[in-house]
């Protein structure tokens, strides 16, 4: 699990500052709520049982949103990875509030998600290139936007610090058991909560090796040079949305593209399911 880490290298969005010290405050040894895995959910969920009143700790093997939510393209959009689901349908605008509410600087924009199919649409419809000779058209634009991940991951913590939750970085969760009492290890370190999220995505299976197989789903991500406005408008992409396009029909195809700060076109592809 350490080495599959590392592999990835340093994360490609800006880290910013640490987080204030207080790994070193006294770590209650029976939280409400044991938290394992400081990214989006991890820290996200943090903040909202500390609003609530819960005590969590939150236990990274490395540090805050080292994993995936620190690596990820920063796509915004309404569903879930799994597809839609019922009662999952203010994701943007409670991300839209969390972030005025906590002052989160993550530039966070939403002028919604174009979704892109191959075939001919009115002309008011058709992106001026094409895929591989084939036309280019925007089918809907879906509400979303773009969100520098890195920055939101860090400041959810620093929320959740400032609401009374713990953060504990480097402090690598080994061992989980259930007999004769709900517990974590934390090398030679005991806890025993009185819950327990896990939040370790692709890794959950170092942890519960019963649990439903599940490995992570490799993403290769290039960018282009800064593009100026002129460039931009000459593609049709001046307004800045990002685009998505489900890519899952050819072996490896283009998944979806977002703009860094300096307006450069970044493309992601995706290994088929």
């Amino acid at each position: 699990m350490k080495t599959a880490r590392f592999h990835w290298g340093e994360p490609p969005w800006p880290r910013g500052s640490d987080l204030p010290l207080n790994s070193n405050l006294p770590t209650p040894t029976n939280p409400d709520v044991a938290i394992i895995g400081a990214g989006l959910t991890g820290t996200s969920t943090a903040l909202h049982l500390a609003r609530r009143g819960i005590r969590s700790v939150v236990y990274e093997a490395g540090q805050v949103a080292d994993g995936a939510s620190g690596r990820t393209g920063g796509l915004v959009l309404e569903s879930t990875a799994a597809g839609p689901r019922d009662a999952v349908n203010t994701c943007v605008s409670g991300l839209e509030r969390i972030v005025a509410e906590e002052r989160i600087d993550c530039n966070l924009v939403l002028p919604g998600c174009w979704e892109i199919e191959h075939h001919e649409a009115p002309s008011e419809k058709m992106l001026p290139w094409s895929d591989a000779g084939q036309p280019v058209c925007i089918t809907k634009n879906v509400t979303g936007g773009v969100v520098q991940p890195m920055a939101l991951t860090m400041g959810l913590a620093r929320a959740a610090i400032r609401s009374g939750a713990i953060i504990r970085e480097h402090s690598r969760v080994t061992r989980i058991s259930f007999e004769p009492e709900m517990a974590i290890e934390i090398g030679g370190e005991r806890i025993t909560p009185g819950h327990i999220v896990i939040a370790t995505n692709a890794w959950i299976n170092a942890l519960l090796p019963d649990a439903p197989p599940l490995s992570s789903c490799l993403t290769f991500a290039c960018a282009t040079a800064p593009l100026d406005r002129a460039a931009l408008a000459a593609i049709g992409l001046e307004k800045g949305h990002p685009v998505l396009y489900d890519g899952h029909a050819v072996p490896m195809g283009p998944h979806k593209f977002r703009w860094a700060g300096d307006f450069r076109r970044g493309v992601s592809f995706r290994r088929a399911g």
